[in-house]
């Protein structure tokens, strides 16, 4: 097997990748113990009412998005990395409805082992003017008594479409911040039901009924967002060349409470990196220092 080497560089810079086999054995990982890993300064916070909410990374600043001709753009490629050497254990939903699956395996950490590379991470380009918007068709279905799949994009003024596959009745409970977006019951062989997407930023999806269930789903102006694959690899296509703020977020792997739910509370995990991007050429970039975020509500 390949070896994947990587450049060891300052953490602003761009940073280029020599190619690798892809195995296939994965690690799903469930939540780290707060000892592990890092310390933040919010470790020992008891008052989550004290806990300003902070999203800057996905803050709704792509208003004046332009819609342009893009000639001789760039690509951004590459990797969002597991900045340990050992993923956390598995962890298994706790559930007592019959009609679910028993010890639902939670799917909020997915690590490939060979490479540590992250499954479903965001990773989002700040650019104000690029490629239209694509028409893309945008769903969020209950199977196995989770929602599939666990995050993804969607084109704000866009609308999302919401399915129940189940044997069992679902809800749909959409946040964005601490307010409801929407909120919508899908019974047993119902039709699929649309709420539209009118604000950008990043949207928690959680079921009332279920409550280890949980998705996300991003909205922006713009089309230069991706979602890393099982080897946790992401590619940006057809940017204009200049120099980017490129952003990753994770929903987090270490336990920091719980929420108003019960359930346990995620740090989410983000890394920022300036990259430069040129006419016609592949960029890679490694994103690899993921560290707590400041805390998006519960």
């Amino acid at each position: 097997m390949k070896e994947c080497r990587f450049a060891v560089i300052p953490a602003k810079a761009v940073l280029h990748t020599t190619p690798a086999d892809r195995p296939t054995a994965v690690w799903r990982a469930g939540i780290q113990s707060r000892q592990h890993l890092w310390t933040p300064a919010f470790a020992g916070v008891t008052s989550w009412g004290l806990i300003l909410t902070l999203m800057v990374p996905f803050a709704s600043v792509y208003a004046d998005y332009h819609p342009i001709e893009v000639t001789h753009g760039g690509t951004i490629r590459g990797l969002v990395k597991f900045p340990s050497e050992t993923p956390p254990r598995a962890m298994f939903a706790n559930q007592g409805d019959a009609r679910c699956p028993r010890g639902i395996p939670q799917d909020h950490l997915i690590v490939k082992q060979e490479t540590r590379g992250i499954q479903n991470a965001l990773v989002i380009l700040d650019i104000e003017r690029g490629k239209p918007l694509p028409l893309v068709k945008v769903q969020l279905d209950n199977k196995g008594c989770r929602f599939v799949p666990r995050i993804q994009w969607a084109p704000r003024h866009g609308s999302l479409q919401l399915v129940n596959s189940d044997p069992a009745p679902h809800n749909v409970h959409a946040y964005r911040e601490d307010t409801t977006v929407f909120s919508v019951d899908l019974p047993v062989g119902g039709s699929p039901v649309r709420r539209p997407l009118v604000a950008s930023g990043l949207h928690k999806i959680n079921c009332d009924y279920h409550l280890w269930t949980r998705a996300w789903v991003y909205v922006s102006e713009h089309p230069y967002v991706a979602v890393t694959d099982a080897e946790g690899r992401f590619e940006l296509t057809d940017i204009p060349p200049g120099t980017y703020t490129l952003r990753a977020w994770h929903e987090g792997w270490i336990e920091k409470g719980t929420e108003k739910t019960g359930q346990p509370y995620l740090a989410p995990m983000t890394d920022v990196r300036r990259v430069a991007v040129r006419r016609d050429r592949v960029t890679d970039v490694l994103l690899d220092t993921l560290e707590p975020a400041f805390l998006y509500s519960r």
